[in-house]
């Protein structure tokens, strides 16, 4: 019985996850999770300024806007973005992040800007 509640809170959580992301394309999900995987804490002008300079997401700055609107990232009281449950961040990683080969590459100047 316990066991039951477990799988379903856990298939519930999961298709809350899913909901925020759906209309994501396959990209935008696997370009994200590599970003996520990479900072912790997301910078918004830092997030825009990356993806533009790496040609991946065709508006960062609107895919940013609704990534905060779908509730993917949470605005933090000092002005950083997170993805508001570690959860939510594994279950991404888990779910787009496993791909073969990497959309971007992290370089010296990406770790040392963005936080980690």
């Amino acid at each position: 019985m316990l066991n039951e509640i477990l799988i379903k809170g856990q298939k519930s959580r999961h298709d809350y996850y899913d909901d925020r992301t759906h209309d994501f394309s396959k990209m935008e999900k696997r370009a994200m999770t590599e970003f996520i995987q990479d900072h912790k804490e997301i910078e918004k002008e830092y997030f825009i300024n990356y993806f533009n300079d790496h040609n991946v997401i065709k508006n960062p700055k609107s895919f940013f806007n609704e990534l905060v609107q779908r509730g993917v990232f949470h605005k933090q009281k000092d002005g950083s973005y997170s993805v508001p449950m570690p959860s939510m961040r594994t279950w991404m990683i888990e779910q787009f992040g496993n791909i073969k080969g990497r959309l971007t590459q992290p370089n010296k100047d990406s770790i040392k800007k963005g936080k980690q």
